[in-house]
């Protein structure tokens, strides 16, 4: 893999080329600034020179944080229609069980434990010290931040963030496009868009709900 391009390339992009270039060496890196962090960056190109066919040997890694997971789905989509590959990171401190699913464009921050049956959907990021237990399923686009651990038989929706330091109860659902504070402890299903925070855990904004 000698030909890696990044779409995104703020914090959380350099931190990923801190943790892929000592796997991938060689590599030629290309970033993509998408003015959303403003930094003028060197051997830079607009996603749409990306689409192009000069491309397509390319190797994509998306570093779009949490703020901007309804962009990384578009993005993630967009690169699956042109047929881009989009490899899998684990950092080799991580423990993925063998009967884990890691979908692509995931990234395992360092110290990561994924137990088994345990499906990770595509896009995904996990961040230092996760922890996610047996038969749980954490759909596309998920960001779990730094020592968040996931309990037995839990189903976490599209597009979830869940703040550092948090814990989700063992059988516990939660909605697609929810956020889950730091230091949160949820033990009770959520629905879609929730946002809740604290221990015991408490809704701050409840999603509406059409009659």
């Amino acid at each position: 893999m000698n030909k890696i391009a990044f779409v995104g390339f703020g914090e959380l992009g350099e931190q990923l080329w801190e943790f892929i270039q000592h796997s991938y060496l060689p590599a030629v890196r290309i970033v993509f600034d998408d003015t959303l962090h403003g930094q003028g960056l060197v051997n830079a190109y607009p996603f749409e020179e990306y689409e192009q066919d000069r491309f397509k040997d390319y190797h994509f890694f998306i570093g779009l944080g949490y703020r901007r997971l309804a962009l990384k789905a578009q993005v993630l989509q967009r690169l699956k229609e042109l047929g881009r590959s989009l490899p899998r990171y684990v950092h080799p401190t991580c423990h993925v069980a063998h009967t884990a699913q890691i979908g692509a464009a995931t990234y395992l921050y360092p110290m990561c434990n994924i137990d088994r049956k345990v499906q990770l959907g595509e896009g995904v990021l996990l961040n230092n010290s996760v922890v996610v237990s047996h038969s749980s399923l954490i759909s596309d686009n998920c960001f779990l931040a730094p020592s968040v651990t996931v309990c037995g038989y839990v189903q976490v929706g599209n597009g979830v963030f869940i703040g550092a330091g948090s814990t989700v109860s063992n059988g516990v659902s939660i909605g697609a496009g929810s956020v889950i504070g730091l230091g949160s402890v949820v033990t009770k299903n959520l629905p879609n868009g929730t946002q809740a925070v604290g221990n015991p855990l408490r809704v701050v904004h409840k999603p509406i709900q059409l009659k």
